[in-house]
């Protein structure tokens, strides 16, 4: 009986550190890909910053109608 639950509390203690090692090499996992996603963001962010400042005035277009279009669209849902 003794022998049962020493080989039972054994095998969950090795279960136990199995699922944290594999949460250990997930959160690893994740925090590369957190990062990877965070330079494509600021990339894309410099992307945009170069375009407004070759073209300020189609910038300001653009920005300018897709706050029309979100104002009408807003107030369309109201009535």
């Amino acid at each position: 009986m003794r022998l049962g639950r020493a080989n039972l509390k054994a095998d969950l203690a090795d279960t136990a550190h199995a699922g944290l090692s594999a949460l250990e090499e997930a959160a690893g996992a994740g925090s590369e890909q957190v990062d990877v996603l965070l330079d494509k963001g600021r990339d894309l962010i410099d992307s945009a910053a170069d375009l407004i400042r070759e073209r300020p005035i189609a910038s300001f277009g653009v920005a300018f109608a897709a706050g029309w279009i979100i104002a009408r669209l807003a107030r369309g849902s109201d009535r």
